[in-house]
């Protein structure tokens, strides 16, 4: 076993400098280490994005920020002409900073092909497995958001923006909602599932098994992924926060598979639609 490992794994004498030592040595694996790489910047663009997408930090140098489904009336408008100004502000921001930015650290820090993490197309062979999974997935899924829409705490949450004066209203809303699930499934089910499920311990030093080779999360990851995903839903509506557990798992092992996201941003956002169009014209 080597020093670093020996650091965290053999507790000795408690000493003031030995939990310095620990604490520096975390910070450093950051600049050095894949594993510590991935789930670091993940929560830390993620804690930059707010709670739930919100982008709270904005709030505090912006008077009448509220984020995705604030009132419109009291809140600040920042686009004129666009009703839903602070939902598509919101949104593209998740995708600069949870796609692009992870983007860039595949292609120039890890120096790793961006499609092999979940942008690419389904995998040679996985097609016909992709576009059946995701399909049935979806229709497991539907009666659960008939059910939910009806929900008065789902009702009182969805749609973000609600004011619309007619259908092309709320269907070019939706569009730019798009937006919104590809982030969601690209930093939990493309870059952190992937990411980790990728990972050996040759490129972890002497790895958790002291043995060169071996995949370090290997399946685990979807478990890692599905927690994280579980994780950033609470204080979502009950229905919405427990869904997450089976969503998280059902989605994250059709994508480890399949290698892709596509399919399952597919089948997520025509859900979300869905339960918007539901609630709007309930």
């Amino acid at each position: 076993m080597n020093d670093r490992n020996r650091v965290v794994m053999e507790p000795g004498a408690p000493t003031i400098w030995g939990v310095a030592r620990l604490f520096g040595r975390t910070v450093s694996w950051v600049f050095h280490d894949r594993v510590a790489q991935i789930v670091a910047s993940t929560f830390s663009l993620l804690l930059l994005w707010g709670t739930h997408g919100h982008m709270d930090l904005v709030g505090y140098v912006l008077d009448g920020w509220t984020g995705p489904g604030g009132d419109p009336a009291t809140r600040a408008k920042l686009i004129p002409g666009l009703p839903w100004d602070q939902e598509w502000i919101a949104f593209g921001t998740g995708f600069l900073l949870l796609v692009v930015v992870p983007c860039l650290l595949i292609r120039f820090v890890f120096h790793e092909k961006i499609a092999d993490y979940g942008l690419g197309l389904p995998r040679r062979g996985t097609w016909k497995f992709a576009l059946i999974s995701s399909a049935l997935f979806g229709a497991v899924m539907l009666p659960a958001i008939v059910l939910t829409s009806r929900d008065p705490v789902m009702r009182a949450t969805y749609p973000f923006y609600r004011n619309f004066a007619d259908t092309t209203q709320f269907l070019v809303y939706e569009a730019g909602y798009f937006v919104f699930f590809l982030v969601i499934e690209f930093i939990f089910r493309g870059y952190l599932l992937l990411g980790l499920n990728r990972i050996y311990d040759r490129q972890v030093g002497s790895g958790p098994s002291g043995e060169s080779g071996p995949l370090v999360f290997g399946n685990y990851a979807i478990l890692l992924s599905m927690l994280s995903y579980t994780a950033w839903h609470l204080g979502k509506p009950i229905p919405e926060q427990f869904g997450t557990l089976f969503f998280g798992l059902a989605t994250g092992a059709i994508v480890l598979v399949s290698r892709s996201i596509w399919p399952i941003v597919g089948v997520h956002f025509a859900l979300t639609v869905l339960l918007d169009y539901l609630i709007w014209t309930g």
